[in-house]
């Protein structure tokens, strides 16, 4: 398979999985940001900041920030002052929000944990090193290419 139908491949599965995902959120009734800030509350045993579910899931402050006033609104999670930074909220679920995240999401971690453990040691190594090398790559490559334009941009314009 030539370069460029491996990277349409490689784009095409993403995305399919991201479509997945955003449909499991659709038919919960909850927005995908809504659904993976829900995520990953119930991932976390003692409750989370707004700041931790940020850099998990790549989001912006602002995009969490939404996702948590509908969840609260729905009463799925309580907001709580940190011990440790005040100016920070420790985000714990409700039992309203306990039996939501069993109904909805308990069942996509059973399928995924399942899914993975279906896939060999070498093979989840592989996909979450080369999923890793790849992101990497990518941003360099773009800064660098970006990079020269502005240099040749500027210099033409001398």
């Amino acid at each position: 398979m030539n370069l460029h139908k491996q990277l349409m491949e490689f784009y095409a599965i993403s995305n399919e999985i991201d479509a997945f995902f955003t449909q499991l959120a659709i038919q919960s009734g909850l927005s995908v940001s809504a659904h993976w800030t829900l995520y990953f509350i119930r991932q976390s045993q003692n409750g989370c900041t707004q700041k931790s579910i940020c850099k998990q899931w790549s989001m912006s402050k602002q995009t969490v920030n939404s996702a948590l006033k509908v969840l609260n609104k729905k009463g799925m999670i309580t907001l709580h002052p940190s011990e440790v930074d005040r100016r920070s909220k420790q985000i714990q679920l409700t039992p309203e929000g306990e039996a939501f995240a069993k109904k909805h999401l308990d069942v996509i971690f059973v399928a995924e944990e399942k899914t993975f453990m279906e896939l060999s040691e070498s093979s989840r190594t592989a996909l979450i090193q080369g999923s890793k090398d790849y992101l990497n790559a990518l941003r360099k490559n773009l800064a660098d290419i970006l990079q020269k334009q502005e240099y040749e941009k500027t210099r033409s314009n001398l």
